[in-house]
């Protein structure tokens, strides 16, 4: 019995060490960027190696997952809106915008629409209707040089702009119970 005591240890911590301190501490580095991890960052994530049973066995809670790439698409597209504003909307500025366009398109698509509707009513169809349908058409129109088609995305994302400025503080208390 202690052998297979000493056993189950060594494999908990040879896990520890091998795997979960090197996955914890690349997905801390990721989400907050290198120099914030490099800095003081890898306290966190090997604490959180220590103890990865509680974290493998947990499921992470679904509005979670879902807000992680509701938040990305959002955070991606918006960076990409900001470049509008720089003075020389060069070639190179405008392939770097339309990168973030695809980028936020990339993570919009692994959202949940059914979880985002039961978050708050219509949040799911007005972020498939207007939001990502209008990514679509702007970076097809973008990348086909068609005006038109990226007249019509940005008035799709103009429209969900709008629906989501007017309902974004419900959408948030609905999401987060408070």
């Amino acid at each position: 019995m202690k052998r297979i005591l000493e056993l189950a240890f060594l494999v908990y911590v040879a896990l520890a060490i091998l795997v979960f301190t090197p996955y914890y501490n690349w997905q801390y580095a990721k989400t907050n960027g290198f120099l914030r991890w490099i800095t003081l960052g890898q306290i966190v994530p090997t604490m959180k190696a220590a103890i990865w049973p509680y974290y493998v066995l947990s499921p992470a809670p679904k509005s979670k997952l879902i807000s992680v790439h509701f938040v990305n698409s959002l955070n991606y597209s918006n960076q990409a809106a900001m470049l509008t504003y720089e003075k020389d909307l060069g070639k190179e500025t405008l392939i770097k915008m339309f990168g973030l366009f695809e980028s936020a398109l990339s993570e919009g698509r692994q959202v949940d629409l059914n979880a985002l509707n039961e978050i708050y009513p219509q949040l799911g169809n007005n972020f498939k209707a207007n939001y990502l349908n209008g990514l679509e058409l702007l970076n097809g129109g973008f990348r086909n040089s068609d005006n038109g088609q990226m007249t019509r995305g940005q008035n799709l994302l103009d429209t969900w702009h709008s629906w989501y400025t007017a309902n974004v503080e419900n959408i948030r208390k609905s999401a987060t119970g408070l």
